[in-house]
């Protein structure tokens, strides 16, 4: 993007979505509603598939945290486990004494128990599977990318004397799409990517799900192209504007990325990252630079994130708007379901809510650009723009 004075406008499903809000039936899952669908049809329809995962973690219960937060504990425990991140293990302080689980399939229950005694907490006992309040966060994020992709589908949970499960149901045409969204962890984030003073270069976490504040629907223009309206959490914006200054990302003039050319050789640059792996890489064009080192960004801190396909861009938009899991999930499909259907708990169904008046997310102020990686590559520009006005229908 060479100019950065032009304005454009977008439609949006919604500009304020609750990212961590539960769903259910007839009720608009993450503030989205959809257009109104035939309930999901009797199971006995050979065309109904079933999408199932059975967790493959344990529990410690009675847990003394010993005046830590629950942040401190599962870094604490997730540094003694190996190649495990602190998102799959998960600690939950309750009034007389917590829990801590770790969602992980190559933690056996052996590596997990030897992983608390090294962190200094002592626990009652190691059960198999996971807390009813994970369970319940991980429906509430399957609904929420379910909902956000207008697919539908029934949640289910059962519980036998051996395992675990939840269940989707879903239309054998959605099951592929369904399966894709449900499968990853759907952990977006924007990493600052530069270089220190001794000459090696240094990917720092920008912004994570849980900075943004509100997402709009993916869409696609001559100008933009593939693109996802997004709004930055006030409490996140100025820390991110301020690195963005520090580590010349906000450099005056802008800055050039290179990254996909030369990941070594290349000016500071923002790279959009999905569950761990690089998506895109982005310089910053002089106007939001300017903008970022006089500090007015962060007084409305909104942007415009680019992909390269609108398919992507549709994917981004569900994961900001539903949250990240705590770990991947193993889904096993079949036509029947996984249990006798008499021991499946509905838990919420989606896709089948009023239609309403869609949001309206107008731009008409200048807008700023960050160029993704150079012109001449072909890569997909990041856009930052300030919001004229912002019409809510809640």
């Amino acid at each position: 993007m060479s100019s950065d004075t032009n304005g454009f406008g977008m439609t949006a499903r919604s500009s304020q979505l609750s990212r961590r809000r539960l769903c259910q039936a007839t009720v608009a899952c993450g503030g989205v509603l959809v257009s109104a669908t035939t309930p999901a049809a009797a199971t006995d329809d050979d065309s109904m598939r079933w999408l199932s995962w059975s967790p493959d973690g344990y529990v410690a219960d009675d847990i003394e945290f010993d005046g830590d937060s629950p942040e401190t504990v599962e870094q604490r425990v997730a540094a003694q486990l190996s190649d495990v991140e602190p998102p799959a293990v998960v600690a939950q302080n309750q009034a007389d004494s917590g829990t801590v689980e770790v969602l992980d399939t190559d933690v056996s229950e052996e590596a997990f128990r030897l992983a608390l005694d090294d962190s200094g907490y002592s626990y009652g006992s190691i059960t198999a599977g996971s807390t009813q309040q994970t369970r319940d966060e991980i429906v509430e994020i399957l609904g929420a990318r379910l909902d956000e992709a207008d697919i539908e589908a029934t949640v289910y949970e059962a519980e036998t004397d051996s395992a675990q499960y939840l269940v989707v149901e879903v239309s054998e045409a959605d099951e592929s799409t369904a399966s894709e969204l449900l499968r990853n962890r759907g952990a977006v984030g924007l990493d600052i990517y530069y270089q220190d003073s001794d000459g090696s270069y240094t990917d720092e976490t920008g912004l994570t799900n849980e900075d943004i504040q509100s997402v709009g629907s993916a869409t696609q223009d001559e100008q933009s192209g593939p693109h996802v309206p997004v709004t930055v959490d006030v409490s996140a914006a100025e820390a991110f504007q301020q690195r963005l200054v520090e580590t010349s990302v906000a450099q005056q003039g802008g800055s050039r990325c290179t990254y996909e050319q030369d990941p070594n050789a290349t000016e500071p640059c923002l790279l959009l990252v999905e569950d761990e792996s690089v998506r895109n890489s982005f310089g910053m064009n002089p106007g939001l630079a300017d903008a970022m080192r006089e500090g007015s960004w962060a007084e409305d801190p909104t942007f415009i994130l680019t992909t390269r396909s609108l398919e992507k861009a549709q994917q981004i938009e569900v994961y900001l708007s539903s949250g990240a899991l705590p770990v991947g999930l193993s889904l096993s499909a079949s036509d029947e379901p996984p249990v006798e259907q008499s021991a499946l708990d509905e838990r919420q169904t989606v896709g089948t809510d009023e239609d309403d008046e869609a949001d309206e997310i107008n731009s008409s102020a200048p807008g700023f650009g960050i160029g993704a990686a150079l012109a001449a590559l072909g890569a997909v520009g990041y856009a930052f723009a300030r919001r004229a006005h912002d019409n809510d229908h809640e």
